[in-house]
């Protein structure tokens, strides 16, 4: 399995907590979410919109990607998703 490597330049603490990951696996996007983990529901917004940008600094470095342009595309096709549910969570 190729994993990306843990970002933190520091040691976790030990009260650090993994909250998602995300597999390709046959084309098919795998999830495993520990989504229990806030009291406030709306904090997964943030963590979705984090992730967002972290994906845009990353196409940036790699491959010059306009931030603001992928950041658009992410967006898009989040709220096309979002009002379209696949058919596994239909």
């Amino acid at each position: 399995m190729n994993e990306p490597p843990v970002k933190p330049a520091t040691d976790l603490p030990e009260d650090a907590v993994e909250l998602v990951r995300a597999w390709l696996v046959h084309e098919e996007l795998q999830c495993s979410v520990r989504a229990a983990v806030f009291e406030d529901v709306a904090l997964w917004g943030t963590v979705l919109a984090d992730l967002a940008r972290h994906v845009a600094e990353g196409l940036r470095q790699e491959e010059g990607r306009d931030p603001a342009d992928t950041l658009r595309v992410i967006r898009q096709a989040f709220e096309n998703d979002l009002s379209t549910p696949s058919e596994e969570q239909a």
